[in-house]
């Protein structure tokens, strides 16, 4: 449950398990979980959601909060770890049921329930996606980085180091 006195904050990870690096977002919410239950009581106004992809309904969903952060595995050459981006919104000029940007969803969010949550991109350098495989080192590496720095950023500095997940 969500406490009504701070930033609601929602973490939504997008991937496969069982399909390598491709499970990053889900293993970071994880590894957070980890970190929360260790502080429940200064955590308790972060809320978790696991997806394969992102829905048309992820628009509603993303409405109840004020902070969204979407946390997915990336293939991109221009990420060297990982990166955090603030996500603006964009008019979904085409999508189906299995491809929509977290910028639509944004979007609609925003003209369907006139909501808008900040919405950020966490995006987990990655470099293996077979299906079978598992998570690489080097990927898991760029998951701590990450969850160390969203820690950082809603004001909580324990070093996900000393936890096991």
């Amino acid at each position: 449950m969500v406490n009504s006195n701070k930033t609601k904050i929602l973490v939504l990870s997008i991937g496969t398990p069982g399909k390598g690096d491709d499970e990053l977002g889900h293993l970071f919410i994880d590894k957070l979980q980890t970190v929360i239950n260790n502080d429940i009581d200064s955590y308790n106004h972060i809320d978790f959601h696991k997806a394969l992809h992102l829905n048309i309904e992820d628009s509603e969903l993303i409405s109840q909060f004020d902070e969204v952060y979407i946390v997915d595995s990336c293939v991109s050459n221009e990420v060297k770890s990982f990166e955090i981006i603030e996500v603006s919104e964009q008019y979904p000029i085409h999508f189906t049921s299995h491809i929509i940007q977290a910028e639509q969803i944004k979007y609609l969010s925003k003209n369907l329930f006139h909501a808008s949550p900040k919405i950020f991109k966490i995006q987990i350098k990655g470099y293996s996606f077979e299906l079978g495989e598992q998570v690489t080192n080097m990927a898991l590496n760029n998951l701590n980085s990450a969850l160390n720095e969203f820690l950082k950023r809603i004001k909580k500095i324990p070093d996900i180091n000393n936890f096991e997940g």
